[in-house]
């Protein structure tokens, strides 16, 4: 029984503590999500033409599955776990990307090597030879995937365990 009340309350507040979470009124817009989002270095999860009666009634679960994965990189996320993934500040040297294929990356300008942190799967490479143009041009990237493939898919790769 006490799963099921976990269960049904996780539902009933997990918007109003992402609401909280990233600093927004009670009954924001999805626009407004999506700005605070990408304020923290996230992506923009929610399609804005949803109302926010949509994403409470209309498709409850597909956006919050959407906002999850954005940010914890898990479908199953509680809100709880997106709170948390929200609070905890990108390294010092970190930097997130608004990139569907790389979630982050930090470079070392004496070891010329990038660590790059991929959405899909979650896995973490570290990328020699990288000049510091390559990696600038990378996180001004207005597509930072694109860049990515046709930059610095090629250098030389191992994957950090």
């Amino acid at each position: 029984m006490a799963d099921l009340f976990s269960h049904e309350e996780e539902e009933r507040m997990r918007w109003t503590r992402l609401f909280e979470a990233l600093g927004l009124d009670p009954h924001p817009n999805a626009r407004q999500i999506n700005a605070a989002l990408k304020q923290r270095g996230f992506r923009s999860a929610i399609d804005e033409a949803a109302t926010l009666r949509d994403l409470l009634t209309g498709y409850p679960n597909s956006w919050w599955i959407a906002v999850a994965l954005e940010v914890t990189g898990k479908r199953d996320a509680t809100s709880k776990d997106v709170v948390a993934a929200l609070a905890a500040p990108p390294a010092e040297d970190e930097v997130r990307l608004p990139s569907g294929t790389i979630q982050s990356v930090r470079y070392d300008k004496k070891k010329r090597q990038m660590t790059a942190v991929f959405r899909a799967n979650r896995r973490t490479y570290v990328y020699g030879d990288v000049t510091p143009e390559e990696y600038q041009g990378l996180v001004t990237a207005e597509s930072p995937g694109l860049f990515f493939n046709t930059h610095l898919r090629e250098k030389p790769y191992r994957e950090v365990k």
